[in-house]
């Protein structure tokens, strides 16, 4: 009787260790053609109604110190603290305030303190979301524009913050058209941001030596097949098919491991196959890292991930490695 209470026991004890969480990974298209911003439809309806609590983003993280110098220079750091002193923002006070922010936004709307907000994460270097506060600011101006002078001479940033807002927008950047209305609709006040792009250097190097398209071993020949039949079913594609279901569709998700080299072919022997295959895998690697780290601190909650398509194989894969708890979905598991 007591080894049988004992199963029951184990077995409970490693339901609940190993109780799955929901990850669902969307493959996006940077910028979305007008012709196709309808079928951003079909994924905000089946994103909103998977329900997510938690939305991860394909910007960086603001302690990335690699990454974000990679992206905007060896200097990056030095010109937010200019202009944080140029804005008269005391860097001691700086996270209280935020926290303070977050909280009374969460339950009122103000323009003003949601354009602060938008200030102090874009000096704290958490660009996603000082880009996400300012679409919420923009929202609201389409429906009062009355505030738009007043902003613009109390707020730094402003009309830069405005301008490039109406880029993205005319652009239909993933952002702007999907990821900030899905998290607006649902509530979501904060995006974590996972990506990371300090093997980058690196990786365009050998990008760039396999670019020049030297077919002089039969491992190239392999590499560039798989790259040119990927370009031929893109551009054999029917004129009314959807971009986003064909970059979210199983194939797809298989044929980007190979074109982005995160596989390659049992056998290779090409150095900068490999090579490029090596600092492609870190990448998502790390990133899946970020995404495990997120789902820890949220346990219980589901989880949509946001990134380039040619991400959603490698780090299902690798989350896949990190956790028997990972449920890892594509937008397939949940389009029905």
């Amino acid at each position: 009787m007591k080894a049988y209470l004992y199963a029951i026991i184990f077995t409970l004890v490693g339901h609940i260790a190993f109780a799955q969480y929901e990850i669902l990974l969307i493959g996006t298209s940077h910028q979305t053609p007008d012709d196709q911003i309808h079928s951003l439809e079909s994924f905000q309806a089946a994103i909103t109604k998977f329900k997510p609590d938690v939305i991860c983003t394909e910007y960086r993280i603001k302690s990335d110190t690699a990454s974000l110098r990679y992206l905007y220079g060896e200097r990056h750091f030095e010109k937010q603290d200019s202009i944080r002193r140029a804005w008269s923002i005391n860097s001691s006070d700086m996270s209280s305030r935020i926290k303070t922010l977050e909280r009374q936004l969460a339950s009122k709307n103000d323009l003003a303190k949601r354009m602060e907000l938008r200030n102090l994460y874009f000096v704290t270097s958490d660009i996603g979301n000082a880009e996400f506060q300012f679409f919420q600011v923009a929202k609201m101006l389409e429906k009062d524009s009355s505030q738009i002078s007043s902003l613009s001479q109390n707020f730094p940033m402003f009309r830069s913050a405005y301008n490039r807002y109406k880029r993205r927008l005319r652009n239909n950047d993933e952002y702007t058209r999907l990821v900030f209305p899905i998290a607006l609709n649902l509530g979501i006040g904060y995006l974590f941001p996972i990506d990371d792009q300090s093997a980058n250097v690196e990786y365009e190097k050998y990008f760039a030596v396999l670019n020049d398209r030297d077919t002089s071993t039969e491992d190239r020949k392999k590499y560039y097949g798989r790259i040119d039949s990927f370009i031929n079913k893109f551009k054999s594609l029917p004129a009314n098919s959807s971009l986003w279901e064909f970059n979210n569709s199983p194939d797809v998700i298989n044929d980007l491991m190979y074109v982005e080299a995160y596989k390659i072919d049992s056998g290779n022997k090409d150095n900068d196959i490999k090579m490029l295959s090596k600092q492609y895998g870190l990448r998502n690697k790390t990133m899946a890292g970020h995404i495990n780290t997120v789902a820890k601190a949220n346990s219980g909650s589901k989880i949509v991930v946001f990134f380039g398509a040619s991400h959603v194989g490698p780090i299902r894969e690798e989350l896949i490695k990190l956790s028997p708890a990972y449920s890892v979905l594509t937008y397939g598991d949940i389009k029905k």
